[in-house]
């Protein structure tokens, strides 16, 4: 029953996504999408079936021409990123800078509906100093799978992690992605004369114009993995958040973080 809801859940969220462009209210329309989106989308379904042809034929050049074509002619981004058909293309350079340069949602999925591990979302705000919602910052966020795995043949190449997004904040300065929890990479580090776990993490980069860029590791209260060293020298040295997590009546786990950029 949980599989199911949390598949429905992200149905109505790729909906509601793939209408969200920055300011957009998406409550507006009663199928969640507007209809000038609908119209869109609809033009550009000839493209998205024709990448979806490339990908199975197998010919990952071909397919992310023919996924560039699509979004250029307003395929759904969270869509592509959501597609069981070019998930083999996650660990490529130019599949992530598709989706970024593609980026208009405020919410979006940054996996599939089979993907191991447990639900999770993610909200938060993006504000500057004085606490005025900022429109259009631009959201990284990526993570490892539930094994601590960025990619399957390479387990640390981050810049290439397989489970990944963009985003951008809506008129209220609000994003939201869904995902599955990660799990902590396999080996220790060596620490303070102790070999320690690295703590689950997602990883943000955040940034909008006429704002300085931020990064950081956001961090779960509810790890075991988080001892003294973490929570008292490492997350405050590096300025990492530790986030709350609760869970819904489906047990998908909840959490936020809002995020202050500084003026330049």
């Amino acid at each position: 029953m949980i599989r199911e809801v949390w598949i429905l859940a992200l149905s109505i969220v790729i909906e509601v996504g793939c209408a969200a462009s920055p300011g957009t209210p998406t409550e507006a329309a009663d199928d969640r999408r507007p209809v000038d989106v609908r119209a869109r989308e609809a033009k550009a379904e000839p493209a998205y079936r024709a990448a979806l042809a490339a990908a199975a034929e197998g010919n990952a050049e071909r397919t992310l021409e023919a996924i560039e074509v699509a979004l250029r002619a307003d395929a759904c981004p969270t869509r592509v990123l959501t597609e069981h058909a070019f998930a083999v293309l996650h660990v490529e350079t130019r599949f992530h800078e598709l989706i970024h340069v593609y980026a208009r949602q405020s919410t979006t999925v940054l996996v599939t509906s089979d993907e191991p591990g447990s639900h999770m979302v993610v909200t938060g705000t993006v504000r500057d100093t004085t606490g005025i919602p900022i429109i259009h910052a631009l959201l990284h966020v990526f993570h490892a799978d539930s094994k601590g795995e960025y990619t399957p043949s390479k387990p640390m190449d981050e810049p290439h992690s397989r489970i990944f997004g963009y985003l951008r904040t809506d008129e209220n300065g609000r994003y939201e992605f869904r995902t599955v929890r990660p799990g902590g990479y396999r080996n220790a580090v060596h620490l303070d004369g102790k070999d320690r776990l690295i703590p689950e993490h997602i990883h943000f980069e955040v940034t909008a114009d006429g704002f300085e860029p931020t990064r950081f590791q956001m961090i779960f209260d509810d790890d075991p993995r988080i001892d003294d060293h973490w929570r008292k020298i490492w997350a405050p040295s590096v300025k990492a958040p530790i986030v709350k997590v609760s869970r819904d009546d489906t047990g998908v786990q909840i959490c936020r973080q809002d995020v202050t950029l500084h003026r330049q």
